[in-house]
C-alpha cells in the first residue's frame, strides 16, 4: 500500500470535538485500519465488509472509537504520545497507520514475554 495523506484531520477530538472530517479523509483512514490486524491495533478481522465513511463535517462514531482504540494501543506501546481520538495530517497517527498498513512494524512482545525453554546454560 502507498503512503496515504489526508488533507484536513479525522475523528472527533476528546470525544467532544468535531474536525473537518472530509469524507474523502474518512475513506482514507478506513482503508488503513482495515489493512491492520487486530493484533497490531486495527480492524481487519473486525471489518471484513468495511464500513462507509460519513458525509463531509460528520465522523461516524464506529470510526471516532476504531481511532481512539489505535491511539490507545499504540501509546500503550510507547509508539504514540496523545490519544486525542483525531488523525492530524503528517503527525505520529498517520505516519504509524501508514507503517502498518504497509507490513513496516510488528507489535513488540509484553515485558517479561518468555519464547521458549530457556537453554542459555545448554549452548554456553
Amino acid at each position: 500500500m502507498a503512503f496515504v495523506n489526508i488533507d484536513a484531520p479525522v475523528g472527533i477530538r476528546y470525544r467532544r470535538q468535531n474536525v473537518t472530517n472530509f469524507s474523502r479523509d474518512q475513506e482514507k483512514i478506513l482503508n488503513l485500519l482495515a489493512a491492520i490486524p487486530a493484533s497490531q491495533g486495527g480492524k481487519k478481522e473486525a471489518w471484513m465488509i468495511r464500513p462507509l465513511s460519513g458525509p463531509d463535517g460528520s465522523c461516524p462514531q464506529f470510526l471516532a472509537d476504531a481511532i481512539r482504540e489505535f491511539q490507545t494501543f499504540w501509546k500503550a506501546k510507547g509508539a504514540l504520545r496523545n490519544v486525542d481520538g483525531v488523525v492530524d495530517p503528517g503527525q505520529r497517527t498517520i505516519r504509524k497507520l501508514n507503517e502498518l498498513a504497509s507490513g513496516g512494524a510488528i507489535v513488540p512482545a509484553a515485558a517479561g514475554f518468555v519464547c521458549g525453554p530457556n537453554v542459555t546454560n545448554q549452548v554456553i
